[in-house]
């Protein structure tokens, strides 16, 4: 607890907002589909002050996309319920299993819960599942609460087909993001997730915030 006062206090003496906390909460595969985990996010989030907790969907490799659907509906309806009590919403990434936009809009109509949305991974659906910003904002804006933001370059050598790389030298075209989210009225934060301590060939955050803050002020 000391330790966390002393962050809190770190951070807000900076003048920053921590709004999201990035949990690796996984619903389908946790046994309790998260429960546990998530009151000790909360907790957090009521030190930072945070709005919001990222889960993943996740999905046993031998269960049907359907049978996870429907797991999934019923873990996430619980969780919200728990996170409502401090007026928290639960996020469900754009990853894994649930990185085409279409299977994520099918989760949350069946939902139509207040305390879960959906946290837009922009890189993923774009990336890895071959959609437009224009068509995944059409299946799942209106859930929409907060956004993860990545260049890339496709490489072949590299998992998943595409390499990470400083915002800006990539080919994802995020001038285009972010003027479809200025028209779409989204007002939430446009979040640059660098993943330096899973790709040891990115530079530090040291240079990839300072170019993020430049390149989308130039948008």
């Amino acid at each position: 607890n000391q330790q966390l006062d002393a962050t809190v206090a770190m951070i807000r003496d900076a003048g920053l907002d921590v709004p999201c906390l990035s949990s690796s909460i996984t619903v389908c595969l946790d046994e309790d589909g998260g429960l546990a985990e998530l009151q000790h996010y909360l907790r957090l989030c009521r030190s930072f002050g945070s709005r919001f907790i990222r889960v993943f969907g996740g999905k046993p490799a031998d269960m049907s996309c359907s049978r996870a659907a429907g797991i999934l509906v019923e873990r996430l309806n619980r969780l919200g319920d728990m996170a409502a009590e401090d007026r928290v919403t639960v996020l469900l990434e754009t990853h894994d299993a649930w990185t085409r936009t279409a299977d994520v809009a099918d989760i949350m109509s069946r939902l139509d819960h207040p305390y879960v949305g959906v946290l837009w991974d922009t890189h993923h659906p774009y990336r890895f599942a071959g959609e437009a910003f224009k068509e995944s904002w059409e299946n799942i804006g209106r859930w929409v609460r907060y956004t993860h933001v990545k260049d890339s370059v496709e490489d072949p050598s590299a998992p998943h087909g595409a390499r990470l790389c400083l915002p800006g030298e990539g080919s994802i075209p995020l001038r285009s993001l972010w003027q479809l989210l200025q028209e779409k009225g989204y007002e939430g934060y446009f979040t640059l997730e660098w993943e330096r301590p899973w790709q040891k060939h990115l530079p530090p955050p040291e240079i990839a915030f300072p170019r993020f803050v430049e390149l989308c002020a130039s948008f």
